[in-house]
């Protein structure tokens, strides 16, 4: 059995301070991958971190951004509803700012089976794909091989995902009047000289959203676009 969450969702499953948020999201980040009984959970996306690495982390990055423009706003999250979006930016009030879908670009079975291999072997390549067949509990892990790709296949690869992420929600008819949050990998995307060529490829994919959020998960690159 799991051992108990450290911190409840329903903190903020209410309106709080946007800074309130990102101080609670790495808060709960730094507990998690501080806490050697706690590290394999949140690397296999177990309870409330599946939550916290496919939304919390990006809203809690967001915020810190939303925050300069609009330091009184309120963040209302959304948790496992049936609303056709993830949470709402307000004011003390109660007007909405905006409405934001979130969506990770990711390549979801590769990100599993790299857990797997960093749980069994201690470490997961960045740059290549671990070879694998057949359901977890029966399956052959070899120890993957670290290899190197330039920079531009980076890029590319990065840019593929997040473009097919967006698509895929532009495809959607039930996102009226709400903005795009869309996360993505930029831990691979080591050296900052290639960001500028990043943001370049982000802002040329087309959507339907009046904004799309770009939110790279370490922190290290955030941009947006404005519908035409």
């Amino acid at each position: 059995m799991p051992p108990t969450e450290p911190i409840s969702i329903e903190q903020l499953t209410r309106p709080v301070p946007l800074s309130a948020v990102s101080a609670w999201v790495e808060k709960l980040c730094a507990r998690y991958t501080s806490d050697p009984s706690w590290q394999n959970y949140f690397l296999q996306k177990r309870g409330l971190t599946k939550d916290l690495q496919d939304e919390l982390i990006p809203l809690g990055l967001l915020c810190k951004k939303i925050e300069s423009r609009s330091p009184s706003a309120l963040l209302h999250y959304y948790h496992g509803s049936k609303q056709s979006f993830d949470a709402k930016i307000v004011l003390p009030g109660g007007e909405t700012l905006e409405t934001l879908e979130i969506t990770l670009a990711c390549d979801g079975y590769q990100d599993a089976i790299a857990a797997e291999s960093l749980e069994l072997h201690g470490y997961a390549p960045l740059y290549s794909t671990i070879p694998s067949s057949g359901p977890r509990a029966s399956r052959q892990l070899p120890k993957p091989e670290l290899v190197s790709l330039d920079a531009d296949v980076v890029v590319a690869e990065c840019i593929a995902q997040v473009q097919e992420a967006v698509m895929r929600k532009c495809q959607s008819r039930k996102y009226l009047d709400t903005n795009l949050v869309v996360a993505f990998d930029d831990f691979r995307l080591l050296s900052l000289g290639h960001f500028e060529l990043v943001i370049n490829e982000l802002h040329a994919i087309k959507s339907s959203f009046p904004v799309v959020y770009y939110v790279g998960l370490g922190g290290r690159l955030f941009t947006q676009t404005n519908g035409e």
